[in-house]
Protein backbone atom coordinates (compact mmCIF):
# COMPACT_ATOMS: atom_id res chain seq x y z
CA UNK A 1 0.00 0.00 0.00
CA UNK A 2 1.16 3.20 -0.85
CA UNK A 3 1.00 6.37 0.78
CA UNK A 4 1.57 9.48 -1.18
CA UNK A 5 1.76 13.52 0.16
CA UNK A 6 0.47 15.42 -2.92
CA UNK A 7 1.54 19.35 -2.59
CA UNK A 8 0.41 22.39 -4.98
CA UNK A 9 2.29 25.66 -3.44
CA UNK A 10 1.30 29.14 -3.76
CA UNK A 11 2.95 32.09 -2.96
CA UNK A 12 2.68 32.02 0.65
CA UNK A 13 0.63 28.51 1.66
CA UNK A 14 0.77 24.63 1.00
CA UNK A 15 -2.07 22.83 0.08
CA UNK A 16 -1.91 19.40 1.09
CA UNK A 17 -3.11 15.78 0.78
CA UNK A 18 -2.37 12.15 1.72
CA UNK A 19 -3.42 9.51 0.05
CA UNK A 20 -3.50 6.18 0.63
CA UNK A 21 -3.76 3.02 -1.58
CA UNK A 22 -2.86 0.11 -3.79
CA UNK A 23 -4.40 1.83 -6.80
CA UNK A 24 -6.38 4.55 -7.58
CA UNK A 25 -9.48 3.29 -8.08
CA UNK A 26 -9.39 2.04 -4.33
CA UNK A 27 -7.38 4.95 -2.93
CA UNK A 28 -8.65 7.09 0.02
CA UNK A 29 -8.12 10.81 1.39
CA UNK A 30 -6.14 10.42 4.91
CA UNK A 31 -5.74 13.76 5.57
CA UNK A 32 -5.74 17.57 3.55
CA UNK A 33 -5.56 20.62 4.20
CA UNK A 34 -4.25 24.23 3.09
CA UNK A 35 -2.21 25.97 4.87
CA UNK A 36 -0.66 29.78 5.23
CA UNK A 37 2.57 30.73 6.04
CA UNK A 38 3.11 32.97 9.17
CA UNK A 39 3.62 36.85 8.95
CA UNK A 40 6.61 37.49 8.93
CA UNK A 41 10.26 37.82 6.45
CA UNK A 42 10.11 36.20 3.63
CA UNK A 43 12.98 33.98 4.74
CA UNK A 44 11.03 33.23 7.81
CA UNK A 45 8.31 32.12 6.17
CA UNK A 46 10.47 29.85 3.60
CA UNK A 47 11.90 28.10 6.86
CA UNK A 48 8.49 27.56 8.24
CA UNK A 49 7.06 25.98 4.65
CA UNK A 50 10.07 23.16 5.08
CA UNK A 51 9.63 22.77 8.91
CA UNK A 52 6.02 21.85 7.69
CA UNK A 53 6.68 19.74 4.83
CA UNK A 54 9.53 17.76 7.21
CA UNK A 55 6.53 17.54 9.75
CA UNK A 56 3.89 15.95 7.82
CA UNK A 57 6.86 13.56 6.19
CA UNK A 58 7.20 12.24 9.67
CA UNK A 59 3.82 12.55 11.08
CA UNK A 60 2.28 10.44 7.89
CA UNK A 61 5.21 8.43 7.07
CA UNK A 62 4.85 8.98 2.97
CA UNK A 63 6.74 6.65 0.86
CA UNK A 64 6.37 9.53 -1.83
CA UNK A 65 6.02 13.43 -2.58
CA UNK A 66 4.48 14.37 -5.57
CA UNK A 67 4.57 18.37 -6.06
CA UNK A 68 2.27 19.50 -8.98
CA UNK A 69 4.80 22.50 -9.89
CA UNK A 70 3.22 25.67 -12.04
CA UNK A 71 3.81 25.92 -15.92
CA UNK A 72 7.02 27.71 -17.33
CA UNK A 73 5.52 31.10 -18.34
CA UNK A 74 2.25 30.52 -17.36
CA UNK A 75 -1.05 32.91 -15.49
CA UNK A 76 0.23 31.56 -11.97
CA UNK A 77 4.01 31.30 -12.70
CA UNK A 78 5.66 33.17 -10.00
CA UNK A 79 8.82 34.01 -7.98
CA UNK A 80 7.62 33.40 -4.68
CA UNK A 81 6.16 30.18 -5.68
CA UNK A 82 9.12 29.05 -7.01
CA UNK A 83 10.75 29.76 -4.17
CA UNK A 84 8.16 27.88 -2.33
CA UNK A 85 8.02 24.82 -4.66
CA UNK A 86 12.29 25.05 -4.28
CA UNK A 87 12.14 24.95 -0.57
CA UNK A 88 9.34 22.09 -0.53
CA UNK A 89 11.17 19.57 -3.06
CA UNK A 90 15.00 20.43 -0.51
CA UNK A 91 12.91 19.56 2.66
CA UNK A 92 12.16 16.52 1.33
CA UNK A 93 14.95 15.68 -0.69
CA UNK A 94 16.55 15.77 2.80
CA UNK A 95 15.10 13.96 4.46
CA UNK A 96 15.39 11.13 1.99
CA UNK A 97 11.80 10.74 0.54
CA UNK A 98 11.28 10.28 -3.53
CA UNK A 99 9.91 13.57 -4.73
CA UNK A 100 8.59 13.86 -8.05
CA UNK A 101 7.34 17.05 -9.59
CA UNK A 102 4.68 17.34 -12.23
CA UNK A 103 3.05 19.57 -14.26
CA UNK A 104 -0.01 20.05 -17.00
CA UNK A 105 1.47 17.55 -19.76
CA UNK A 106 2.59 15.30 -17.35
CA UNK A 107 -0.38 14.48 -15.51
CA UNK A 108 -2.31 13.95 -18.68
CA UNK A 109 -0.11 11.70 -20.07
CA UNK A 110 -0.03 9.52 -16.50
CA UNK A 111 -4.13 9.66 -17.18
CA UNK A 112 -3.95 8.84 -20.35
CA UNK A 113 -5.58 12.01 -21.40
CA UNK A 114 -4.94 14.18 -24.53
CA UNK A 115 -6.06 17.66 -23.32
CA UNK A 116 -7.45 19.16 -20.16
CA UNK A 117 -11.17 17.88 -21.12
CA UNK A 118 -10.11 14.41 -21.07
CA UNK A 119 -8.27 14.91 -17.85
CA UNK A 120 -10.89 16.31 -15.88
CA UNK A 121 -13.03 13.40 -17.25
CA UNK A 122 -10.60 10.63 -16.86
CA UNK A 123 -10.63 12.31 -12.81
CA UNK A 124 -14.09 12.34 -12.37
CA UNK A 125 -13.73 8.79 -13.00
CA UNK A 126 -11.51 7.63 -9.66
CA UNK A 127 -13.49 7.93 -6.56
CA UNK A 128 -11.82 9.98 -4.61
CA UNK A 129 -11.21 12.88 -6.86
CA UNK A 130 -14.74 12.48 -7.54
CA UNK A 131 -15.40 12.71 -3.62
CA UNK A 132 -13.28 15.60 -2.92
CA UNK A 133 -14.11 19.38 -3.71
CA UNK A 134 -13.03 21.01 -6.87
CA UNK A 135 -11.01 23.29 -5.33
CA UNK A 136 -9.38 20.57 -2.85
CA UNK A 137 -8.29 18.37 -5.62
CA UNK A 138 -4.83 19.21 -7.17
CA UNK A 139 -3.28 18.02 -4.06
CA UNK A 140 -5.28 14.36 -4.26
CA UNK A 141 -4.68 14.57 -8.29
CA UNK A 142 -0.86 14.88 -7.56
CA UNK A 143 -0.74 12.09 -5.34
CA UNK A 144 -2.39 9.55 -7.40
CA UNK A 145 0.21 10.13 -9.88
CA UNK A 146 2.45 7.88 -7.67
CA UNK A 147 -0.34 5.23 -7.25
CA UNK A 148 -0.62 2.71 -9.70
CA UNK A 149 -3.61 3.03 -11.97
Amino acid sequence: MSRVLGVKCSKDSLDWAVVEGVERGSAAVVESKRVAAPVGSRGDQLVWIRREVQELLHRFGVSEVVVRVVEPGGQGNSLPRAEVEGVVQEGVAALGVSCRRVLAVSMRSVFAARNGAQLQEALSAIPVVASTPKTRQDPVTAALVAIKA
